[in-house]
Order: structure tokens, then sequence, then C-alpha cells
């Protein structure tokens, strides 16, 4: 069973748990930690809110929250979070990383490069127009199935490893240490060889560094074990495109449209490359 499947699954096996007794708040943080887990911000975050009016205090959901508003990149609202995780729990070292990173951040803005702005803007757009491609920002590591329900019905469900190891790239993208964020990605390829969020991340990175030809390789070993997701694709034809490879670029994103033909950012992409492969030939 793939990766997101079993969250899926965990998804699945918190709502039971919640039907049989839907007063313990356990299994609604566990509920919410499977919605952040699988990239579903959005829900977790509501969820999350919704125990924090029955305590306002309690510590898990208030780091879920700063967490998953920090994925979604509402970094004021984070740090608000986190500092009033640390009126409750001052000793907290994830959150005293965050909250100094944070305030590092916030208060110059401007010291991050036009380049990286650039990225974001781009890929941000990209994955709004796209359903096939998330920003990979994934915390959670794989359970057996079996430990996925057992840990359920038990009143259990933590963060493992993995949470600290792609937290960790996350800060240092944010704080533009890329070479340390990519060495982070490595560790997790090495620690993680089930799961392919490694893989992600890394060619994340290498496109936010214009790095295209390395992030190549990366996605071909995707697109070996991951033939049918067609985001990969159109990953490899904007690589290609932006080394200036038309020809390819240009056959890979049709590949892409085929299955997503409304797609009027990578047709807009697509496009203009083969206007300027017309307009060569044609000269």
């Amino acid at each position: 069973m793939l990766y997101k499947n079993r969250f899926n699954e965990a998804l699945r096996c918190f709502n039971q748990a919640i039907d049989i007794n839907n007063t313990e708040p356990t299994y609604q943080i566990n509920k919410a930690s499977a919605l952040y887990s699988l990239q579903k911000y959005s829900q977790a975050l509501i969820l999350y809110d919704t125990l924090l009016t029955l305590n306002i205090n309690d510590l898990e959901s208030l780091i879920g929250k700063g967490d998953t508003l920090f994925m979604m990149k509402r970094y004021q609202e984070s740090l608000a979070t986190y500092e009033q995780v640390l009126l409750v729990d001052n000793d907290n070292t994830h959150v005293i990383k965050s909250v100094g990173l944070l305030q590092k951040y916030l208060s110059n803005p401007k010291s991050r490069s036009n380049k990286f702005s650039l990225f974001t803007v781009r890929f941000t757009k990209r994955e709004a127009l796209t359903k096939s491609l998330k920003k990979i920002q994934i915390i959670f590591t794989v359970f057996l199935l079996s430990i996925i329900c057992y840990l359920v019905f038990s009143g259990y469900y933590g963060r493992n490893n993995i949470d600290a190891f792609v937290r960790s790239v996350e800060i240092s993208r944010l704080s533009s240490n890329f070479e340390e964020a990519l060495a982070g990605t490595d560790k997790i390829i090495v620690s993680f060889p089930n799961s392919d969020i490694g893989d992600r991340l890394k060619i994340d990175i290498l496109f936010e560094l214009e790095r295209y030809e390395e992030a190549k390789i990366y996605i071909d070993k995707l697109i070996t074990d991951n033939q049918n997701d067609v985001g990969l694709y159109m990953l490899k034809g904007i690589a290609f495109g932006e080394s200036n490879q038309k020809h390819e670029a240009v056959e890979y994103l049709n590949i892409y449209l085929t299955t997503n033909p409304d797609d009027d950012f990578i047709i807009r992409y697509r496009d203009k490359l083969q206007k300027s492969l017309d307009n060569k030939s044609g000269s």
C-alpha cells in the first residue's frame, strides 16, 4: 500500500474511533494529525481551531495549529500561535526555534532572494491550477496499517523521526540555507527508502535553485516508480523548458495535458515554447 493510502486508511480509522466515542479529544487530535500528514491543511486547521475552543491552552492542538499555519505560509499567524504555546510551555525546543526563525524572517522579508520569490509565485500558481502535484511539505512517516489501527483505538498517534527531518529541511529553506536543506533531503532518502518524500523535496529545492539538470535525475527516478503520476511529466517538461530544451519540454508537457487539458498555466507555458520553436524553424 502506498504511503499516502496508509494515511487515508488511518484517517478512516480515526473517523471510526470518533463514531464510537466522539467525546474523546485524542481521537480528534489524531484525525487532525492525519489530515496534516495528507497535506489537507485547511481541514486540519479547522479541526485544531475546534479543539482549541474546548481547551484554549491545549499544547498539542496549539503546536499542531502553529505547524499547520507554517505549512500554509501564514507565517504571522503561525508565529502568534507559537508564542501562545510558549506562554504555557516556555521550554519547548521546537517552538522556540520556530519562533526565532519566524521573527527573523518577518522582520526582514526582503532578505530573501528575488529568485526565490519568483519561484514561489510560479509554482504556487502552478499548484493552484493543477491537482496532480502539491507542494511537497509531508511531515509524518509510514506506519504499517495494523499498527496505525491499533494506535488509533488505543488513543495514541505520534509524530516520529520523519517529522523532524522534513521540518529541519523546511527551516533551512526558509532561512535560505539551501545546501543544508539538500543535505537534509539526502538524509530522508537514506533513512526512509520506502518513501518518496525526500526525492520530491529535493526536486522542489533544485527547482528553487534553478538546477534543473540535477532535478531531472530525481524526476526520472520517481517516474520509474510512479508512471501514472502525470504531475511528474509536467515537472520534467518545465525542467526541460527552463534548460532551453524546448522540443523535449513540449513533448512532456503534452503528455501532462492529455489528462489535464484545462490547465491554462501549462498551456500558456507550452504554447510559448512551441512559438519559439516555430519562429526558429521559420527563420
